[in-house]
């Protein structure tokens, strides 16, 4: 497979890259502990460690939180650094330590990269691949019309006005549009597993971790497991923001209106901080990757239509 992916000719490279996930679990697979009660231990991190995530909102690397892919490799690396850890609670602070003290962007990866394979992953493609995504680099063209003298000229002043206002907003952009949190696939092709994440999600993640480790380093043999019950809990999302936005999708016919949505789900990560972040007063912007128990959608919006979904 490098083989036929290091000629130059070769087009199928998205066809392979399901192919480099399961080559990359393999090369996971034969690293991770061959004792049973290490590899019980890491499978329960692991475990706990997704359930966290999805209930403190940062799950899901459609809407640029943490995957199970980004996950495992972190973990699988951190097992490497710490073969002798014997305590989940041990190997999951190692993670929130590992993860907040790493020097991002810094690549996170399992190996090393050949640089002379054609298709291997490099810092200045994903940067590409991000300001395509996040940079508007059109510009916008000057439409002259032929009216009189005075009309030219309140054209041209609105057309500097909207310059003006792409230049601003390119640059609050710019830092998302910069090198962030690659965690890259062990496998040949390498891919960033955490492409998606954005400065937005990346300071939630962040300020999640640490309130993770807060809690988990507070935990005593006394109350251990109720602790713990606790922690894995986690804050339900309509719990931590006093505002939100709805975004609903709808549509009278089931089989357009899925596909469609699905495309409005996938776009959301994007528009958020297109959008709605470029009021100067928002921080920032966080889509809840679970639908939250208490969320409920008004029925006069969803009246008679035969899909809907809601974020």
């Amino acid at each position: 497979m490098d083989e036929a992916l290091n000629n130059a000719m070769n087009n199928s490279l998205g066809r392979v890259f399901p192919l480099s996930g399961y080559k990359s679990n393999l090369i996971i697979k034969e690293l991770l502990p061959k004792e049973e009660e290490k590899i019980k231990i890491f499978r329960s991190a692991l475990i706990l460690l997704k359930i966290w995530a999805k209930n403190n909102s940062i799950y899901g690397n459609q809407f640029g939180f943490l995957s199970g892919t980004s996950m495992l490799i972190m973990l699988t690396k951190i097992y490497l650094l710490y073969p002798n850890t014997c305590s989940v609670l041990v190997i999951l602070d190692r993670f929130f330590l590992t993860f907040l003290t790493w020097n991002w962007p810094r690549p996170f990866l399992i190996g090393k990269i050949d640089d002379s394979l054609l298709h291997s992953w490099r810092i200045d493609t994903e940067l590409f691949a991000r300001e395509i995504t996040f940079l508007n680099k059109q510009g916008i063209e000057e439409d002259w019309v032929d009216v009189d003298k005075k009309d030219k000229i309140y054209i041209k002043i609105e057309t500097e006005k909207v310059k003006e206002n792409e230049k601003e907003n390119n640059e609050r952009l710019k830092k998302h549009s910069k090198l962030i949190m690659p965690i890259l696939t062990p496998a040949y092709p390498q891919q960033s597993s955490a492409f998606n994440v954005n400065y937005s999600t990346m300071k939630i993640i962040k300020q999640t971790i640490i309130e993770g480790i807060r809690q988990i380093r507070r935990q005593t043999s006394t109350n251990f497991n109720e602790g713990l019950k606790q922690w894995i809990k986690g804050v339900d999302f309509v719990d931590k923001y006093n505002h939100f936005v709805t975004i609903i999708c709808v549509g009278i016919d089931k089989n357009i209106g899925e596909d469609f949505c699905n495309f409005v789900k996938n776009r959301i990560r994007v528009e958020l901080v297109l959008s709605l972040e470029e009021y100067p007063k928002l921080e920032y912007s966080h889509i809840s990757p679970n639908k939250s128990k208490k969320g409920k959608c008004e029925k006069r919006l969803i009246a008679g239509k035969k899909f809907k979904k809601f974020w």
